[in-house]
């Protein structure tokens, strides 16, 4: 490696390479200017074994989002079942509209916080994932569940949440129109489907996160630890640098 630690050494894990580019012409039209240079850029360097618990900690971090998301199914798909009840029972009326608006409502939500581009929960793994294949990182436990956790939201998405929200406006529009029971009922039917579908590929992302979640957290805080011991040693050695060569502790001045 070209780039060096404070100790000589090449950089490994652990150590951080500071970059920042910088023109090397001179603008010799413009006095007293300055070489045009970029913003640094910093490159943590660190080995296989700790990127794969920094994936596994970033993993078992998202089991609060994908629980929020089971839970708010669970309730959209049990609101559904009412209003599936009145419709068949022929009790259908603007209070059940409204039901259903609420239950259009949830499923948006559920999508937006499983798919956005940017914030959902499948893009945040979706990087982890891409990470892994991107340092080639040897095939574990942890690669495959972040495979298995990827393929799962990727099929609650393009299955499920794409399908339940236009089947309940498809309702909604059945409603609207005062059209009989049998056109009311099979959209509702679709959309129950889709979302036990979803509840299902929930629970099974969930599932695969559970089951090392503990020892995801413990490596997580040793890996912390660890960090902090390098950077008080780095300190530390600074420190020692600065002091006076030859001058007992003793007589050393207060911000020495």
């Amino acid at each position: 490696s070209d780039f060096l630690n404070d100790k000589g050494m090449p950089a490994g894990d652990g150590d951080s390479i500071r970059l920042r580019a910088a023109a090397t012409d001179w603008d010799d039209f413009s006095l007293l200017k300055p070489p045009g240079r970029s913003e640094e850029i910093v490159i943590r360097v660190m080995s296989s074994d700790a990127i794969t618990a920094q994936i596994q900690n970033e993993l078992t971090a998202l089991r609060p989002e994908l629980t929020q998301a089971l839970e708010k199914q669970k309730e959209a798909s049990s609101r559904l079942k009412e209003i599936q009840k009145a419709a068949e029972e022929g009790k259908w009326s603007d209070e059940e509209r409204e039901k259903l608006s609420q239950v259009e409502q949830t499923q948006r939500q559920i999508r937006a916080k499983i798919s956005d581009p940017r914030d959902g929960t499948r893009s945040k793994v979706e990087q982890l994932r891409e990470t892994a294949r991107a340092n080639q990182l040897p095939r574990s436990s942890v690669t495959e569940r972040a495979e298995a956790v990827a393929r799962s939201l990727e099929e609650l998405e393009r299955q499920h949440l794409q399908e339940a929200e236009p089947a309940i406006a498809e309702a909604k529009l059945a409603a609207d129109a005062r059209k009989d029971s049998k056109a009311l009922r099979e959209p509702l039917a679709k959309a129950a489907r889709h979302q036990a579908g979803s509840q299902e590929k929930l629970e099974a992302a969930l599932e695969e996160l559970e089951q090392w979640a503990g020892a995801s957290e413990i490596r997580g805080d040793a890996r912390t630890l660890k960090d902090q011991v390098m950077q008080s040693q780095s300190a530390g050695k600074k420190l020692a640098e600065q002091l006076p060569q030859g001058v007992p502790t003793e007589q050393l001045k207060p911000n020495e």
